[in-house]
């Protein structure tokens, strides 16, 4: 390999720099030359996952020479690596589980009531245990915005003129301290979860200005820090030339299909309560993906009743206008609070040449 003129190392880095970084970071040692041939590619594409990586790559960039600086893939969380779903929504749900089942046992005996009183008591155990821990998770995550949010921004800055294709995913703490506006001018493929750079409840507007050349926009768990159609605002401003919108995460969202006919032209006689500009002409595709039915209950079947308006409201947009297709549901574990990461895998198919989160089958 050391033989190999420089053109064609060249070649062959820029299609093996595809991944999450380790690429780069591995064929750096191999040898001198490899080292130096493989420069302007190494960073091509980066995963960051948690504050130590975050903070750990934006001191990298601080020492990396601006022409080595080309990041034209970045998926970037502050929720860490070693998170998985039973740190989050399964635990959560195993331990309601078990306290429906302690509530449904019939106590009549002795020896069923000391059953229940231990399934109980193992239920409050482990209920103080993960309240314990999301107090402490939320603390730290308050603590520590400011400082992850000026890192992130940093990275954003820094490789803004380069950057093809972003997913992002902050907790809120973070998301709120964001508020410098940064302009992408090569950014063709964006997936945000939780707002950012679409304005949160506690923004007026974007936090990145228009991208011309912005053609797919993934908006996922919009639910969560965004204002309702105050989303619908943005997109028209964001990406003034878009071709693919897609919406996932959606639950407790009722309003998206009243906000679909605005933003797509229809009149309809009951307008959404907030401004929705027309989409613009560019637009070709618009995906809903619904997560999850809600569970039963809650305060006089608000959430399901929000559900069904969601699913029926999208289902009629779809039916005057074939750009729009529903999805079905999700049917995996929903992302409970802020301790379950969101996957990279879309992210990978994406700037490994595949479809990603576009996939419509």
């Amino acid at each position: 390999m050391d033989q190999a003129p420089p053109e064609i190392c060249a070649k062959i880095f820029s299609v093996a720099c595809t991944d999450t970084g380790y690429t780069g970071q591995s064929i750096s040692l191999v040898s001198k030359y490899i080292h130096e041939t493989s420069g302007p590619y190494r960073l091509q594409s980066i995963s960051l996952h948690g504050h130590d990586e975050i903070i750990a790559f934006a001191a990298l960039l601080n020492k990396t020479p601006p022409h080595l600086r080309r990041v034209r893939h970045l998926f970037i969380s502050t929720q860490n690596r070693d998170e998985d779903d039973t740190s989050g929504y399964v635990y959560f749900s195993n331990l309601a589980n078990k306290r429906r089942k302690a509530q449904a046992l019939l106590a009549s005996d002795e020896e069923g009531k000391q059953k229940k009183d231990e399934i109980m008591q193992d239920y409050d155990r482990q209920n103080a245990e993960w309240k314990e821990r999301s107090e402490a998770r939320q603390l730290k995550d308050q603590r520590q915005g400011p400082l992850i949010a000026a890192a992130i921004e940093h990275i954003l800055q820094t490789v803004a003129s380069s950057l093809e294709v972003l997913e992002v995913d902050f907790e809120y703490f973070t998301s709120a301290n964001l508020t410098r506006a940064i302009s992408f001018p090569s950014l063709t493929d964006l997936t945000s979860h939780g707002g950012y750079p679409l304005a949160p409840s506690d923004h007026t507007g974007p936090l990145i200005t228009p991208c011309h050349n912005l053609r797919r926009l993934h908006i996922g768990c919009t639910g969560n820090h965004v204002r309702g159609c105050h989303i619908f605002e943005q997109v028209p401003v964001l990406a003034p030339c878009l071709t693919h919108l897609r919406m996932s995460g959606l639950q407790q969202d009722g309003w998206v299909g009243g906000a679909l006919r605005e933003a797509l032209g229809f009149h309809q006689e009951w307008a959404t309560g907030s401004p929705v500009d027309l989409f613009p002409e560019t637009i070709e595709r618009i995906l809903i993906k619904p997560d999850r039915p809600p569970a039963p209950g809650g305060w006089c079947g608000t959430s399901y009743f929000e559900y069904s308006s969601l699913l029926s409201g999208t289902r009629e947009v779809q039916e005057m206008d074939d750009r729009v297709t529903l999805l079905p549901a999700e049917t995996g574990g929903r992302r409970f609070g802020s301790l379950v990461p969101i996957s990279e895998r879309d992210w990978l198919n994406r700037i490994g040449g595949g479809e990603g989160c576009w996939r419509e089958k």
